[in-house]
Order: structure tokens, then sequence, then C-alpha cells
């Protein structure tokens, strides 16, 4: 948990968050389902300091805890199909311990991580957050990490969450004859997830970007049932006693972090990629 708060406060905190005035029912029911991600992402994030890039920053409750807990700057990001380089949005909380909603304005950047050039220089950043993107990128996360890669300094960190593919709930749902794949959204394309990943393709596909993983682990976070609690415990069980080493890495979420390594070669990963000409990436 962050300094200074407990479970309940630190969730009183971020069911305050508003965004331009609007509704709160969506946010409640996404928050009562991630709670312990963000407790999870905060342990990875507790000792960042200097300028810190999220992409992906909406709906802001990693913002809110940042701002709130952490000593970073912090430069904010998202992804939309509008002609727009930048938005602001006006977002308010209620701090810890106080009853007044406090407004802050956020200006974030517009770009599609996985195609365009970010809009910074070289080594601009202490670390980077990329919380629950890489699951919906289309065409080539490689190239997303590499440029993530760019803006961060020599020994930078990123730190990264995303669904994990071969959680048990999915191993399950394979062995009923049900499939793992997201719903097709009415959001587009980014608006499911299109590729998941497992725990050790997390780390690979890290690692093939330029990083030296430093940190990774996988966690429950969504026990939205007591029968899913029971048949969870009862798999990992078994997991312990056949195959302990998989136990470990049964969680629904990876957490990884990693620091940006000297330069080289680097080469797209032939267990994620096909029929791409120029395989090898160059990077300094």
């Amino acid at each position: 948990m962050p300094p200074g708060i407990d479970e309940r406060a630190l969730i009183e905190f971020l069911l305050s968050i508003r965004v331009n005035g609007g509704p709160d029912a969506e946010f409640a029911g996404y928050l009562d389902r991630e709670f312990r991600r963000f407790v999870f992402t905060w342990s990875l994030c507790a000792d960042l300091k200097g300028r810190c890039l999220e992409v992906g920053a909406a709906p802001y409750f990693m913002t809110a805890i940042l701002k709130a807990f952490a000593d970073v700057e912090l430069t904010l990001s998202n992804y939309s199909q509008g002609p727009e380089k930048t938005e602001t949005h006006i977002v308010q909380w209620r701090p810890p311990g106080s009853e007044a909603l406090t407004s802050h304005h956020f200006t974030h950047d517009i770009f599609n991580v996985e195609f365009d050039r970010l809009p910074y220089p070289d080594d601009s950043f202490d670390s980077v957050l990329l919380c629950e993107v890489l699951e919906h990128l289309t065409a080539d996360p490689m190239a997303a990490l590499v440029e993530l890669r760019r803006v961060l300094k020599p020994g930078g960190r990123l730190i990264l969450t995303t669904p994990n593919a071969a959680c048990l709930r999915n191993v399950l749902r394979m062995l009923g004859g049900k499939s793992v794949t997201d719903r097709y959204s009415a959001y587009g394309p980014y608006g499911r997830h299109n590729r998941e990943y497992t725990r050790d393709e997390v780390v690979s596909l890290v690692e093939a970007s330029g990083f030296s993983v430093t940190r990774v682990f996988t966690a429950n976070v969504i026990f939205q049932r007591k029968r899913h609690l029971l048949a969870n415990a009862l798999g990992e069980a078994l997991f312990m006693l056949f195959a302990p080493q998989r136990a470990r890495a049964l969680g629904q979420y990876s957490f990884v972090s990693a620091e940006k390594r000297a330069g080289g070669k680097l080469r797209r990963p032939d267990w994620l990629y096909r029929s791409y000409a120029d395989a090898d990436m160059a990077f300094d």
C-alpha cells in the first residue's frame, strides 16, 4: 500500500475521481474489479523519481495514485482517432484525509504508441508506465517498446502490466472446451484484447526490445464470485503438487519492472512475428 493510507481509505480516494464531471457508475464498477491491480502496480512504482511518462493514462486511477504518493513529474498520453495532438481533461478527486474535491487540469499527448514516433527527444524520461496497453496493440508491439526505450534515459525503468494469457482461469476454460480470446468491441480494434501474453512471453518480448527485466510476478486481482475463489484455490493446489514451477505463473495479471540496457541489435522473436522482411531492428 502507499505510505500512510489503508485499503479502505485508498478505495475511497479512488472512488472520488471524476473526469470532466462525467458519471461515476462505470468507474466504480471498474475499480471494484481492478483495485488489487492498482495496488500491485504501485508496488513497482513506489521508488520512482524524476520524469515519468504514463502511456494510456485514462481513466487516471494510477495517475491519481502517483500524483498523491510518488515523487515524480508526470507526462500523460492517451490514444484517440481524432486529429488532435493534445487534449485536456479536468480530473477531480478528494485527497486522502480531505472532504473537498480538488481539480487537476491534465493535458495529455495523443499518439498511437505502435505506429507513431513519440513527440519527445531521446533520453527524456526516468520511467515509463505501460499499464494495460500491450494487449490492445494490433500490429507491432515490439516497435512500441523500442520507441518507449528510446525516450527513456540510460538505466530508466519500464513498468508494464498486462493480463496473463496462461492464468488459471484460462487454463480451466480451455480444459472445459471454451475459448479464451476476447470479444469484439463496439469501440473498434483497440477496444478489445487483440493478443494476450503469458508471463514468460512478456519477459521474452521486453528483453528482445532492449530491456533487462529486474522483477516479474503474476497475481490474482478479480474474484467476482466465491466459487471462482474456491476453484482457483483448488487449481493452484493441484499445480503445486504436479507442476510447482507453473503454479507461480497462474495469476490473472503479469507485472514487470525492467531497465533500459545498452544499445545493440534487436530481432523480432519468431514466436510472435512472421513474414517480416525487416526482422532485425537496429537501435542506439
